[in-house]
């Protein structure tokens, strides 16, 4: 099929709660959104791009940009090249680059076309991540602001709690670790825990930002460490392996195939933080959770607070082989996001994988009914 019709779209939104990390506070939550439509097909492709991304990743507009100039250009000579046929899902990736930019391009495009490919054949993304589980356990995240009452951060664990999540993440920063994390541990003396960094501290850091200062969080019984150190920092990853003992997963490090073989090769990482924004899109994805698993590396699947429908399709990578540990996976409600009502109810604290076609497996009519000012693409 071929011939479609490439539009662009932005969902405005807001965080519920600010999320501070160690170098820039995520308030304002816009999504950018690209639609294909052919005859009575209507697919849809959503960015992981923030309004205000960390240091070193592509915002919203870049990718924007991107897409209204030469990214939807090249998918149109493709296209041109092909007799008028859309490129498969599976070569999208090839298109594009490995720049920050590229990937996330990669990523929202070759979601579109898969969405399209998945409806057409009435097949749910988890048969085509070739998902191993019917249903998976949840995780969540909780953001503390420094000052913060404690009855306001127990409201809002005891909510996670409630929602069914197992495992909480919570943010840190330097001077401010110890506290949050202890805060969590008097409303939630059992649950999993991860302290998330997002590339504060440094290996030669004192006391506040050190080595040192990661040590002492060992006190409250975490599971992981992420993304201590920078995300270029592999050879610094792999020197406080030995000099801690929590485990250490890396994130914002994880941006592809090529830097992932080089986590494995020096050994800077317990664990991965698999993102399809981060790493180029689902495909690229499910090549990251192989070469985990075939290093004996534990992973998990992290989101960028997105609406319910790529939300949702974050539950079937999550139930793919190689994801091993507890995923990022409340609903959107639970940070204020739209398709929160189309996104799957946990029962005893767990999601049933979605079964409908497509890549969310839900409904995504909302949608179209969201008051999205879609905006032609000149392909």
């Amino acid at each position: 099929m071929g011939n479609g019709q490439w539009m662009l779209g932005v969902l405005e939104g807001s965080l519920k709660v600010h999320v501070q990390t160690s170098s820039v506070t995520h308030e304002e939550r816009p999504v950018l959104l690209l639609r294909y439509e052919e005859e009575s097909l209507i697919a849809f492709g959503e960015c992981a791009a923030l309004a205000r991304p960390l240091p070193g990743e592509p915002s919203l507009s870049d990718v924007r940009e991107a897409l209204k100039g030469r990214s939807i250009e090249r998918l149109a000579r493709t296209t041109a090249a092909r007799g008028g046929q859309r490129p498969p899902a599976a070569v999208i990736a090839s298109l594009f680059g490995t720049t920050p930019v590229e990937r996330a391009v990669a990523h929202v495009v070759e979601m579109a076309v898969l969405d399209a490919e998945l409806k057409e054949a009435g097949t749910p993304l988890g048969s085509w991540l070739r998902a191993t589980r019917t249903s998976v356990e949840i995780g969540g995240l909780v953001s503390v602001n420094q000052g913060e009452h404690f009855e306001e951060v127990e409201r809002r664990v005891l909510e996670l709690l409630q929602s069914g999540v197992s495992r909480i993440r919570v943010k840190i920063r330097p001077g401010f670790d110890l506290e949050p994390l202890e805060m969590i541990r008097r409303v939630a003396p059992a649950v999993q825990l991860q302290a998330d960094a997002n590339g504060g501290y440094r290996l030669d850091g004192d006391e506040v930002d050190g080595p040192a200062a990661l040590d002492r969080l060992s006190s409250v019984g975490l599971a992981l460490i992420e993304q201590p150190f920078a995300a270029a920092n592999v050879v610094d990853h792999a020197a406080l392996r030995s000099r801690i003992s929590t485990p250490i997963a890396l994130d914002e490090g994880v941006t592809g195939t090529q830097r992932v073989q080089q986590i494995l090769r020096y050994g800077a990482a317990d664990a991965l933080c698999v993102k399809p924004g981060r790493v180029g899109g689902l495909a690229a994805a499910v090549e990251v959770l192989r070469m985990a698993e075939e290093h004996g590396v534990d992973a998990f699947v992290g989101g960028f607070f997105e609406t319910g429908f790529a939300r949702s399709s974050l539950i079937a990578l999550a139930a793919a082989p190689g994801a091993t540990m507890i995923s990022d996976l409340t609903s959107p409600s639970a940070y204020g996001l739209a398709g929160g009502t189309s996104y799957p109810v946990a029962v005893e604290g767990r999601l049933t994988v979605p079964t409908g076609p497509g890549v969310s497996g839900v409904d995504d009519s909302w949608l179209l009914e969201a008051g999205i000012d879609w905006q032609p693409l000149p392909a």
